[in-house]
């Protein structure tokens, strides 16, 4: 549900911003349960995450680095 909204949204800084939350969310079930909570293809999601890696401060950087197994 959450995905669809933010499809909806104008690109910009909340569409950007509810995107980041989308993956904090998938990176903190990986990281920390070790529990899959998205079906996007593992290899497109471990390269979104470290994308993100690369773009967030920590503590941020080291859960999406976590989270995409590096």
């Amino acid at each position: 549900m959450h995905k669809a909204a933010v499809a909806k949204l104008a690109p910009g800084p909340d569409r950007t911003n509810e995107t980041a939350l989308y993956y904090a969310c998938i990176a903190g079930a990986l990281a920390h349960h070790g529990k899959r909570v998205t079906s996007q293809k593992p290899e497109v999601l471990k390269e979104a995450l470290l994308d993100l890696a690369a773009s967030t401060p920590e503590p941020w950087s080291g859960l999406m680095k976590k989270a995409a197994g590096v």
